[in-house]
């Protein structure tokens, strides 16, 4: 039978932490008798709860960020997106020597007719009027240059969003997504459009005033040999060669690939069309992306640099970028459940009902959407 002492002994151990191990021996036993060392001695449950509390705390090995709690480390970053990145780069290179240095293929398809009062064919005995005055207006300064163009679609709707994304939503995956996504519609826009520009173009409003033709031993085709080819100009080689690329309007293109990408993030992370009433604010912060866009592409109409399909073609490239490349980093374009939701490389669940909604990826914090609160709980 037991004895009270050794009773009290297992009571002890019974309420010892499970970490806390008995002392061994120099020779690794329990049992030997061993002289009292007080550097060896055990410390009980309350000197080590006294130890805990006056020692200070830890240091949290957490590395300092700038913008978001969860951004990576830039290597992680570049390692991730690069190919990405390069993919951009090389779409916005090769648009640029499409446009700029690639001789047009074409130029002998772009008939175009030349006033007969002032531009009489030798073998015309008929003089008439103005022939075809949508290519006779006078050259002018671009109202919103292609540089600019280009400048304030990329950087508006990136620090927009990166404004709202440091503030309300707080999530570097959710930004990443967006900025990538702006890149994707930008940069393979450009690409489109520079494509359509040597394949097709075409003559802008104001191509006989850089064209200055000259008929001098120059036959026409055509009804009365009306119609002539570019190898008639004898103004400036530059000018002449921006003056038959009109088709698209690049800078409609652009406008509404990149605010068109803002009005779509705008809607999914602030839920304008989703399942609650919405006030007119939220209406207003949505067609402003786009009041932007039609007045980039409406410029163009203004300064006589392209016709009017140039500019609705354009829009809709720019648009249909922007929905494609919204959705290959969004879950959703139109459906308000999931619009919101950054995809992974590693995708989604197939069936709806396994998805983890990730309701914090907002910008409100109404209607059952978390945003900031539910960002800082995610952290």
């Amino acid at each position: 039978m037991p004895s009270p002492s050794d009773h009290d002994t297992e009571n002890d151990l019974d309420v010892l932490p499970v970490h806390i191990a008995l002392p061994t021996s120099y020779d690794g036993t329990v049992s030997d008798p061993e002289p009292y060392n007080p550097s060896l001695a055990m410390p009980t449950p309350s000197s080590l709860l006294k130890t805990a509390s006056n020692s200070p705390p830890k240091k949290r090995n957490k590395r300092g960020y700038l913008l978001f709690p969860d951004e990576p480390p830039f290597k992680k970053f570049l390692k991730d997106n690069w190919l990405d990145l390069i993919t951009m780069l090389v779409c916005d290179v090769v648009a640029s020597v499409l446009v700029f240095l690639v001789p047009l293929p074409f130029t002998h398809y772009q008939l175009f007719p030349i006033t007969e009062p002032q531009f009489m064919h030798p073998a015309s005995s008929e003089r008439g009027s103005i022939v075809n005055p949508e290519i006779a207006y006078p050259y002018l300064p671009e109202i919103i240059s292609t540089l600019t163009s280009a400048i304030v679609c990329f950087l508006v709707p990136f620090f927009t969003m990166l404004l709202i994304s440091v503030s309300r939503i707080r999530s570097f995956d959710d930004f990443n997504s967006a900025a990538m996504g702006l890149g994707y519609a930008l940069s393979v826009g450009t690409l489109f459009q520079a494509v359509l520009k040597l394949l097709v173009g075409g003559l802008r409003p104001h191509f006989l005033s850089v064209c200055e033709p000259s008929l001098t031993g120059a036959s026409g085709s055509g009804f009365k040999d009306l119609y002539f080819t570019p190898s008639v100009c004898k103004g400036n080689h530059a000018k002449i060669r921006n003056a038959l690329q009109t088709f698209p309007s690049g800078h409609a293109v652009a406008a509404f690939a990149g605010f068109g990408f803002l009005a779509i993030w705008l809607n999914a992370k602030f839920k304008i069309f989703a399942n609650r009433q919405t006030r007119c604010w939220h209406l207003l912060l949505f067609m402003a992306p786009l009041l932007i866009a039609a007045w980039i592409g409406a410029s163009k109409r203004l300064d006589r640099h392209h016709h009017h399909n140039d500019i609705l073609v354009g829009a809709w490239i720019g648009k249909l970028m922007a929905v494609k490349a919204y959705r290959m980093r969004y879950a959703a374009v139109l459906d308000w459940r999931y619009n919101h939701v950054p995809l992974t490389r590693q995708g989604l669940p197939v069936h709806e009902r396994e998805w983890d909604v990730e309701r914090r990826f907002t910008a409100i914090e109404s209607a059952g959407w978390l945003g900031k609160r539910g960002a800082a709980k995610a952290q």
